[in-house]
């Protein structure tokens, strides 16, 4: 686990205060030392550190104890309300977790299958929001918890899912979540036994960023969403993914990474095990919708009923 506190930032501030970004002011560091092997840190590290620092200073106002007082409050007027939160050593906010009574009653009746999704705007403390979201019996999107993290490690999803089994009351039979290692590894440890499945979304997005230069890309895609939505037998997907990285010398980097990780993501792998029709994180419906992928695939649609606007009239 990275010490934040080792992380000599003080430029990286100046620069974020200025209005640098991320990527750059992290560009800067690499250099001045000389490439990636002659430091400790990476991105993400420099952005938990630089929203540390945030903290401290925005949370000196007083908000962590305000949404105390407002979690107290909740909790007063309906005593299901159940709410958590994590500080350092130091009292500043570290993870937030909350749900109403609502939310934790309708989980009990639909909470079979969830999203964990922490891909959502961070705010203005650069707390990324991590809902985890379900589907009812309509196929509509519904929120069961909510929460606001400060570090995307290990660690703090963890905190996240043992506060979710304190909540509820027991795991759910399936979760979707994105390609996060860290995620995997707290759900192993929370949830041990749980299927978990990738969002096949953000697979998608990952083949356009590392495969996307490639001057056959196009063709690629296409043969890559073939294997994809066609393929439904696990035999196959296997041979048309194969196929695809033989034929365009793609048998290493991330084509054979997805491909040995296939049983976590891929439609095929995934049939005949219950998951509310959810194949990518909700709030990526409109984004998927674009691409005319249907991220319900398996909730019916309501028919469309031509009527005869004469009878209506008599």
């Amino acid at each position: 686990m990275v010490n934040y506190r080792s992380i000599a930032f003080d430029r990286l501030m100046i620069n974020d205060k200025g209005g640098v970004s991320l990527s750059r002011n992290f560009g800067t560091q690499l250099i001045e030392k000389g490439g990636f092997d002659n430091i400790t840190f990476n991105k993400r590290d420099v952005r938990n550190a630089i929203a540390v620092e945030r903290r401290k200073t925005m949370f000196e106002e007083g908000d962590a104890a305000s949404l105390e007082k407002y979690f107290k409050s909740q909790r007063e007027l309906n005593s299901d309300f159940y709410s958590s939160m994590q500080q350092d050593e130091e009292g500043i906010l570290k993870n937030a977790f909350w749900s109403d009574a609502r939310s934790r009653g309708t989980c009990k009746y639909f909470g079979d299958v969830i999203s964990f999704d922490t891909t959502f705007s961070s705010n203005r403390y650069r707390m990324p929001f991590a809902p985890f979201v379900g589907v009812n019996h309509h196929g509509k999107s519904i929120v069961f918890v909510a929460a606001l993290i400060s570090h995307e490690d290990t660690e703090t999803f963890v905190w996240v899912f043992e506060e979710w089994l304190k909540c509820m009351g027991k795991p759910s039979k399936g979760i979707l979540t994105d390609q996060d290692k860290a995620i995997g590894k707290a759900i192993s440890k929370v949830f041990p036994g749980v299927p978990h499945r990738l969002c096949l979304w953000h697979v998608l997005q990952n083949a356009s960023r590392n495969l996307g230069k490639l001057a056959e890309w196009k063709s690629i895609d296409t043969l890559i969403r073939t294997a994809v939505h066609d393929m439904l037998d696990p035999a196959e997907f296997d041979e048309a993914w194969c196929l695809v990285m033989d034929t365009y010398n793609q048998r290493k980097g991330w084509m054979l990474d997805a491909y040995e990780n296939r049983r976590h993501w891929a439609p095929a792998y995934n049939r005949g095990q219950f998951w509310a029709g959810m194949q990518c994180h909700l709030h990526s419906e409109v984004k998927a919708e674009e691409e005319k992928e249907d991220n319900f695939d398996c909730i019916d649609k309501p028919p469309q009923i031509d009527v005869d606007k004469s009878v209506l009239a008599e």
